[in-house]
């Protein structure tokens, strides 16, 4: 019997503290992102897990080099534009961004804090994929235990 596990990670920039009325440059959102980042991958690495990275195209632009490569071994998806704010025109391009930084097609989305999405915009923008909304419980912020799994197109 095989089992898998399906590991992701939110790559972005740190913007918690908006959330709660504390001011944070968006250069050190970034570095705070950054700092998070270069603490989860040495975990991944050792072990050579192969996992999804999340990221928004905002971040990406910042760090190109640094997605690019983790593009060699890791699935990159969208996690939007900005992690902050959202227009349905960011779906579009925010994969056409991660495609042109990774260098590899862009199949996934997941939306910032687990926003809901209209499923056709989704499509539209090209995704194969869409793991914005899940059966989970997170206290205090989430608890989504009656929904769905993920969409996930069909092959045909």
């Amino acid at each position: 019997m095989s089992r898998y596990v399906l590991l992701s990670f939110d790559v972005e920039e740190f913007d918690m503290p908006l959330e709660y009325n504390c001011p944070i440059s968006a250069g050190e959102q970034m570095d705070v992102g950054k700092l998070g980042l270069e603490a989860l991958m040495p975990l991944i690495d050792a072990n050579a897990v192969p996992c999804t990275l999340f990221t928004t195209a905002n971040y990406a632009l910042q760090f190109p080099e640094t997605i690019k490569q983790l593009a060699q071994q890791h699935e990159i998806a969208s996690h939007t534009f900005y992690h902050s704010s959202f227009e349905d025109k960011d779906l579009l391009t925010s994969r056409q961004t991660l495609e042109q930084i990774s260098g590899k097609h862009v199949t996934g989305l997941r939306m910032p804090r687990m926003r809901k999405v209209e499923m056709e915009a989704v499509k539209k923008a090209g995704y194969i994929y869409d793991s914005s909304i899940n059966p989970t419980f997170l206290p205090g912020c989430y608890n989504n235990l009656h929904l769905p799994a993920p969409y996930i197109k069909k092959k045909v």
